[in-house]
């Protein structure tokens, strides 16, 4: 713990931050490997399994502002790992597909995503991670109610990524790989 800074050992929000400042650092160098960056990785998550969204739809499933998406949808398409084509139906709305460098990274993502999980969870019975699960999507609506935002988890039978992906992601498009 830094000496400049006295921290309360009962705050859950500091151990919250250190747990996510932490993951952020470990999982910075091996998806630097794969050139991603640790944010673009819930871009990334959304595009794979909703292959043809468009930069609206992206933005409000991770609620998150069109110029964020905007920015990271350049880079990533300036990486080769998504390219854009335009909605035959409405040639205003940009469709976001990955590329086969965008598949071959999400697929290695997936990987050290589920690493990340074994590691994470290492020690805890089921009842206790689904506590946790509990415990993080109240925290969730919570923050939600503060910032005007609705609730979009449920409280009861909150699920795990793995056994639900749906309940994680958006609907998945029609032709899109789920």
């Amino acid at each position: 713990m830094c000496e400049c800074k006295k921290e309360n050992p009962q705050s859950l929000q500091g151990a919250f931050m250190r747990l996510l400042h932490r993951y952020t650092e470990v999982n910075f160098g091996r998806l630097k490997d794969m050139g991603v960056h640790p944010g673009q990785l819930p871009f990334l998550n959304i595009i794979s399994h909703k292959e043809g969204i468009s930069q609206r739809e992206l933005a409000e499933c991770l609620h998150v502002k069109p110029p964020t998406v905007a920015v990271t949808v350049k880079r990533l398409e300036k990486a080769d790992v998504i390219y854009r084509r335009p909605d035959p139906n409405d040639m205003r709305i940009s469709r976001i597909y990955l590329t086969e460098k965008g598949i071959r990274i999400s697929a290695q993502i997936e990987v050290v995503i589920q690493e990340n999980e074994k590691v994470l969870t290492a020690g805890f019975s089921e009842e206790e991670l689904e506590l946790a699960r509990h415990f993080f999507t109240r925290m969730i609506q919570n923050l939600n109610v503060l910032s005007g935002g609705k609730e979009e988890l449920p409280l009861e039978g909150v699920r795990s990524p793995e056994k639900d992906k749906e309940a994680w992601s958006c609907e998945t498009r029609k032709g899109g790989r789920a």
